[in-house]
């Protein structure tokens, strides 16, 4: 019953215009239909729908496009797309109130797409366990109809320390607002460290929620809740503005036709660094993150930086038709939380090469993701060999930290196709080993024997074209070397030549000045 938003691109090159019919189905019956007329030459056309599906299950999304005059010319692209019976479940932990968690709450349950499971900690001892949950409300239906589904259960002091598993566990998306857990028992601080190793559930870290990072002492969520307390307060208004590498993320789809506006929300604080790993969704003028995404564990999480958000007219909600403002953050809200909850539990083997191309001699560094692996001592089970030869058989170091993650390294001899298989599976990867260009030798050597020193000295190296200009004081020059087909001469042979011309040259002054 609740909508989704489905984009789709066509890329054409054809030697005249010509018309053509695109047709989007879903579940077998049809949801839009267009006609769009395709100049010569590339183009590339993109847009959006809305589809509200009507049964649960596994659904086939087919978009077609047709040419009018010649109907045997058509293109598909086809997706299985899973409807699922119930809302996902977002769990927030908030034990001071604030309005950016009540402006994300209120969006979240709008939109019918997302129940709410918020436990409330009693200074009394014991809580109050809050279930909320809408459906989706038709354009002209009331507010008062949104609340359909409200439910809430109160434990003793000595049970409330157990009711935070069962939530955890029904939870797509964990949200940190002011505070987190405050006085909540300790048992809750080692539920949630344990379901960091997750990787179907994603975290999104909000202003005030570093507040806690005490109770998180060497953990995962204490280095997210770190990061998150790394703000700066700015002296000027803030004015959002989309960044440039974030404009395609799936977090933004819901705002793909605000790209070209700018929201200005008082006085607010922005991230101090941005690391090489962030990935910046909004920015400002001066290019200071606002919203960033970072990996975390076998997930992601969202870190927000701006405690004012809720100030763009934010509870007019979906009642406001054509409120710019009202719908940027309802669509802002929406698209993090689609996206951090969109990941579900995977039972696959995944191998991923780092460099994915490796070259003879060169380091490659093979991670393996099995949701089997726990940490503990190197295993056997990742296999490797040269096309048609014998499998070889490679250590897996799992993660320290980290369930379902482990790493081997591999230094490839000769060039040519490699496979490399998990397991014994059936399906291994296919690898090409290629031959190393001299060139690049003394780059690489460099490189490794710099990032050991940076690592022994606490520290980390990047490559400066991969480093934000605003996390470095540094004014990089660039000096361009020609390479020409001379041979220089060093620079003592150019010393003796001048000794020996000076030599020359005074033993001839002298035998001048002997002439009668």
């Amino acid at each position: 019953g609740s909508p989704f938003l489905v984009r789709w691109a066509i890329d054409s090159d054809q030697p005249r215009e010509e018309a053509h019919d695109l047709t989007v189905s879903f579940a077998s019956r049809e949801v839009h239909h267009d006609n769009l007329t395709l100049p010569e030459g590339r183009v590339h056309r993109e847009g959006w729908i809305t589809i509200r599906p009507e049964e649960p299950g596994e659904h086939l999304l087919r978009v077609t496009i047709q040419d009018e005059n010649r109907p045997e010319r058509k293109s598909t692209a086809d997706r299985k797309i899973l409807v699922k019976e119930r809302p996902k479940t977002l769990l927030v932990l908030e034990s001071e109130p604030s309005r950016l968690v009540q402006s994300l709450s209120q969006v979240a349950l709008q939109s019918g797409r997302f129940r709410i499971l918020r436990p409330v900690s009693l200074p009394e001892g014991g809580g109050v366990l809050w279930d909320l949950s809408r459906p989706y409300a038709e354009e002209g239906e009331s507010v008062s109809q949104f609340w359909s589904r409200e439910g809430f259960t109160r434990y003793g002091a000595d049970e409330w320390g157990d009711q935070l598993q069962g939530p955890l566990d029904e939870a797509s998306v964990v949200v940190l607002g002011r505070a987190p857990i405050g006085s909540a028992p300790e048992s809750w601080v080692e539920a949630l460290t344990k379901a960091t190793e997750r990787e179907d559930l994603g975290w999104l870290a909000l202003p005030g929620s570093e507040m806690d990072l005490d109770r998180f002492e060497d953990s995962s969520l204490a280095n997210l809740l770190e990061r998150e307390g790394n703000r700066k307060e700015s002296r000027e208004s803030i004015r959002i503005l989309f960044a440039e590498q974030g404009k395609d993320h799936p977090a933004l789809a819901p705002l793909w036709s605000y790209q070209d506006g700018v929201w200005e929300i008082g006085s607010d604080s922005y991230f101090r660094v941005i690391m090489p790993t962030m990935q910046v969704l909004l920015t400002d003028p001066q290019d200071r993150g606002l919203v960033v995404q970072v990996p975390f564990g076998l997930g992601k999480a969202t870190l927000v930086s701006t405690s004012n958000l809720w100030k763009l007219r934010s509870f007019a909600g979906w009642d406001v038709r054509g409120d710019r403002e009202a719908g940027f953050l309802s669509g802002l809200w929406l698209g993090i939380l689609d996206d951090l909850s969109g990941r579900e539990r995977s039972q696959e083997i995944r191998l991923t090469l780092d460099p994915e191309k490796p070259t003879v001699g060169q380091s490659t560094r093979i991670q393996v993701e099995d949701p089997s692996l726990t940490p503990g001592q190197p295993r056997g089970g990742l296999e490797i060999r040269e096309t048609q030869s014998e499998w070889e058989t490679l250590l897996v170091s799992p993660d320290p930290e980290w369930s379902g993650i482990g790493e081997a390294v591999w230094t490839p001899r000769s060039s040519g196709e490699y496979e490399i298989r998990y397991a014994s599976g059936e399906n291994p990867l296919a690898v090409t080993v290629t031959d190393r260009p001299s060139e690049s030798e003394d780059l690489s050597l460099n490189e490794e024997t710099l990032q050991e020193i940076a690592e022994d000295s606490g520290g980390a190296y990047s490559r400066l074209a991969e480093v934000d200009p605003a996390a470095i004081d540094l004014k990089p020059t660039t000096h361009v070397i020609e390479r020409t087909d001379k041979t220089p001469l060093r620079h003592d042979l150019w010393l003796g030549i001048l000794v020996a011309g000076l030599f020359c040259m005074g033993w001839g002054l002298r035998r001048a000045w002997s002439l009668p």
